[in-house]
């Protein structure tokens, strides 16, 4: 068998790897999948017998299956037939509260420790969780039962996630349909080595509350592709640590790549921030189509963030529906005197956040539905502006209605190539140069080494693939991998 390393530029290559071949199905260990039952006993106790035989691989057969959240093991995979559904038991009497990010110091919404997750990994290595059908193979997070607290006030902790790994590696997910998670769908925490292949999220518009479809936050080398996000919140959120507590965990998102998705969301297409202290790097967002969205691009950081976020490459974009607010959004006043509450609220960083060597290539929204009253959005700080961003062949139309700019700038310094971008002039503090380039991302690489193992065939969509690894919420010792 083998597995796949995502290079420098985002393609990817092969290497043999060595698996185990053991197998089994949670059916074996009592699971019914008739909707009624709580099956959360029986794969617990096949994966504890997968951790002893030191990976495989457990199959869930055909069924509608109800469970509590559940811990993954190393080198395993979660494989889920046709027509299999896992659904979340919302009751937060059988959820188990888990202490708060190490980088974020509370929860994100409410103060304290935070609920887990449905499926929770942390320190795994070599985990996927994979579908036999992005149609039909199904988890089901029943986040309406945690939507409805929120909006009545009666949350006690921050909502768990659908699928969390918390520094982990190698971490795989293919062919699934996700939906209706309590909070973000996917959140990657200082993991190394990520890969996301035709996933797609759900999650209902106007009801549900921070729904995002993927955040990697404080990871490495991660690669989402070939999917789709339809909620209500960011398609994909990077983030790295909020405040004085991302600063002291000082772990960076680097290395991640965003390509052939399309987003249909009320927020952010892609953004990066907020909470972004432990600084995001070298970042590449390409063939995305955007149905709607508030913005394509958003970064959003504030006095209080420090870090920094550099060498972002956007290109190839399409946005087709309705942009609520500005399509190109770069503002480092989004939260500003706002630090982390458990900061304390005088506490401020010891530099401001930095943002440089931000590009914009192929961009393509003149069938987008604009309805707010800017385009271009690059608001800098006089003392720290933005710096280095190139635009070239960006079309959005202009926006026709009173007191609407097509560019707002501020503590910007920026270039535009030739005559490619529309609405035309742009800002002063853009020059017009016929020999500017799109900085060469290949120069412009961290030195962190890209050691992702990924499962084979990743290239084909569809293809079920039958490397085994992941392994989720399971505190336990690390196992040998298996593939079958």
């Amino acid at each position: 068998t083998v597995s796949s390393i995502l290079n420098m530029d985002g393609s990817l290559q092969r290497q043999h790897e060595h698996v185990s071949s053991f197998e089994t199905n949670v059916a074996s260990f009592g699971a019914l999948g008739d909707g009624k039952s709580d099956d959360t006993d029986a794969f617990e106790r096949a994966i504890c017998l997968i951790e002893s035989n030191g990976g495989g691989r457990l199959l869930v057969s055909k069924g509608h299956y109800l469970i509590r959240p559940i811990n993954l093991t190393s080198h395993m995979i979660l494989f889920l037939l046709d027509n299999v559904t896992l659904s979340a038991i919302p009751d937060e009497a059988i959820w188990p509260v888990i202490p708060p990010l190490p980088s974020y110091g509370r929860g994100r919404v409410r103060p304290g420790p935070r609920y887990t997750s449905l499926l929770h990994g942390l320190g795994l290595t070599n985990v996927t969780i994979q579908g036999k059908s992005a149609l039909t193979s199904v988890i089901d997070g029943k986040g309406h039962y945690w939507w409805k607290q929120r909006r009545e006030g009666r949350d006690k902790f921050t909502p768990g996630h659908l699928v969390e790994f918390m520094s982990s590696q190698d971490i795989r997910m293919y062919n699934l349909r996700l939906v209706n998670s309590p909070f973000w769908t996917n959140h990657f925490f200082d993991c190394n080595g990520v890969h996301v292949n035709n996933v797609h999220v759900y999650a209902p518009q106007f009801v549900s509350n921070n729904t995002d479809g993927w955040d990697p936050d404080s990871s490495r080398n991660v690669l989402i592709e070939n999917s789709s996000y339809d909620g209500f919140d960011d398609c994909v959120s990077i983030k790295s640590g909020w405040d004085c507590f991302g600063l002291e965990f000082a772990k960076p998102s680097i290395n991640i790549t965003i390509r052939n998705l399309t987003c249909n969301g009320r927020y952010a297409g892609v953004a990066i921030g907020s909470e972004m202290s432990g600084g995001v790097a070298n970042v590449t967002v390409e063939n995305v189509v955007f149905t709607q969205a508030n913005s394509v691009a958003k970064i959003k950081v504030g006095n209080t963030r420090g870090g920094f976020v550099r060498n972002v490459h956007y290109r190839n974009l399409t946005a087709t529906g309705q942009l609520t607010k500005f399509p190109i959004h770069i503002d480092m006043y989004h939260f500003y005197n706002k630090p982390n509450p458990e900061c304390g609220s005088d506490w401020r960083p010891n530099a401001l956040p930095e943002i440089s060597n931000i590009s914009f290539d192929g961009i393509n929204g003149m069938n987008a539905n604009l309805t707010a009253n800017e385009v271009f959005h690059f608001v800098g700080m006089p003392e720290q502006p933005i710096r280095n961003v190139v635009m070239e062949n960006v079309y959005f139309p202009t926006i026709e209605f009173d007191h609407a700019v097509s560019w707002n700038c501020s503590g910007v310094h920026g270039v535009v190539r030739n005559n490619s971008v529309r609405p035309w002039p742009p800002c002063h503090e853009f020059e017009i140069d016929t020999h500017s380039r799109i900085p060469d991302q290949s120069m412009q690489h961290e030195s962190v080494p890209f050691q992702n193992a990924f499962c084979a065939g990743l290239l084909l969509l569809f293809a079920i693939l039958s490397h085994a690894c992941p392994r989720s919420v399971r505190f336990g010792k690390l196992g040998s991998e298996q593939f079958h």
